[in-house]
């Protein structure tokens, strides 16, 4: 059994309200949309080998079961809109029941294109276990845990003319745990942008991101962060592009013992290439950005990361990632990770147009500011059969 949190009926009265507030999205995407869209239709079966799900650094337990999916996704692309939606059900089931759950997932987007405007939106619902992604910038974690995620993304943009664009992204997010080692927390963040094109070849924009996260138990914190960025984008060869951008941010922390009413300053910044070749889809980049975190903190976080598609042919591919990730730790952020490396590789085979297999395997590696280190190697074989438009890949 997971820890109960205190005041639970307040906390599941939040988590039906967020639930409400997403839905309440729902009424912006076309009916239109949805009633023509093409269904597809599956189920996979995914064998899953899981050395260490907790990340500790000792007394490991692994753990060994299967992970069954039913989903149903809608694909509906015009020529000025595009529309697309998952709902997934999902059952893990392991030698040790204390893993078992069952998961479940919704997922839209929805993108217009006019003359001169274009505008979108995406909401996501989705209830999972803590085990089925990295949460461990803080630290160790007791034990994998449900947790209910909430997220909102509209965006909208107009073409002022045919060199300049501005627009407007907006962020909302949500995260509730079942555990009261875990803390709930929203992010909201509004970036207002300008587009300025050069060249065919060379793209400007400049850019203010406001951000606004709050710790919504255990502790009464709150992060209000504000900075400009300027970036630059350049298509260097037919195949390849380079984006850079950089800018600082400036927080003010509030419930933060060692920096209440403070105001810290932190460069942000972003380099990254793309090739975009016949038979393989490589980037590689750094990252430097602001994170939110289980423990009711924020931390920032720079990271390097590779990624490769390597179509071999039209059955077999071959993806791989590598990245590195440091925390710069501070009198306000409570992490204990110092930083972390890893590696993951998947192939895939094709078997025929309603049938997929693939194996992949990942291992990760954290080092804690004790000098303690966490491992954690994960092989999955799957197994999936759909039918519909054989375009979407679900």
């Amino acid at each position: 059994m997971y820890p109960q949190k205190k005041n639970n009926y307040v906390l599941k009265l939040k988590n039906k309200l967020a639930l409400a507030s997403i839905l309440s999205f729902v009424p912006l995407f076309p009916m239109d949309s949805l009633a023509n869209s093409t269904p597809i239709i599956g189920i996979s079966e995914t064998f899953i080998y899981d050395t260490n799900p907790n990340m500790f650094s000792a007394n490991k337990e692994s753990i060994k079961g299967f992970a069954t999916k039913l989903f149903l996704g809608l694909d509906n692309e015009t020529e000025t809109s595009k529309f697309k939606s998952e709902f997934a059900v999902t059952r893990n089931q392991f030698n040790d029941s204390s893993f078992n759950s069952t998961d479940f997932l919704l997922n839209t987007n929805y993108e217009k294109n006019l003359l001169r405007w274009d505008y979108g939106i995406g909401a996501m619902v989705r209830y999972d276990t803590t085990r089925d992604e990295d949460i461990t910038n803080s630290g160790i974690i007791t034990r994998s845990d449900n947790r209910l995620t909430l997220k909102a993304t509209p965006h909208i943009g107009y073409q002022v003319s045919s060199l300049t664009k501005l627009s407007l992204a907006g962020l909302w997010q949500s995260i509730y745990y079942d555990d009261n080692n875990l803390t709930d927390y929203t992010v909201v963040s509004l970036t207002p942008t300008a587009t300025y094109n050069l060249h065919p070849l060379h793209t400007l924009f400049a850019s203010i991101q406001i951000r606004h996260y709050k710790a919504l138990e255990n502790a009464e914190r709150e992060v209000n962060s504000i900075g400009p960025y300027l970036g630059w984008s350049y298509k260097f060869r037919p195949k390849y592009t380079l984006n850079l951008f950089a800018g600082a941010l400036a927080s003010k922390f509030k419930g933060y013992a060692p920096a209440d009413d403070e105001w810290q300053v932190n460069p942000t910044y972003s380099a990254k290439v793309n090739y975009d070749g016949e038979k393989n889809n490589f980037s590689v980049g750094v990252t430097r950005s602001r994170e939110a975190s289980i423990n009711g903190t924020e931390y920032d976080q720079t990271k390097i990361q590779a990624q490769n598609l390597f179509t071999i042919n039209p059955i077999w591919s071959l993806t791989t990632k590598l990245s590195y990730t440091d925390i710069k730790q501070s009198n306000v952020t409570l992490n204990d990770l110092e930083n972390s490396a890893e590696e993951y590789m998947s192939l895939n085979y094709n078997l025929s147009t309603n049938w997929v297999v693939s194996l992949s395997q990942q291992y990760k590696i954290e080092e804690l500011q004790s000098g303690d280190q966490e491992e954690r190697a994960v092989v999955k074989l799957n197994l999936t059969y759909k039918f519909g438009d054989k375009k979407t890949k679900y």
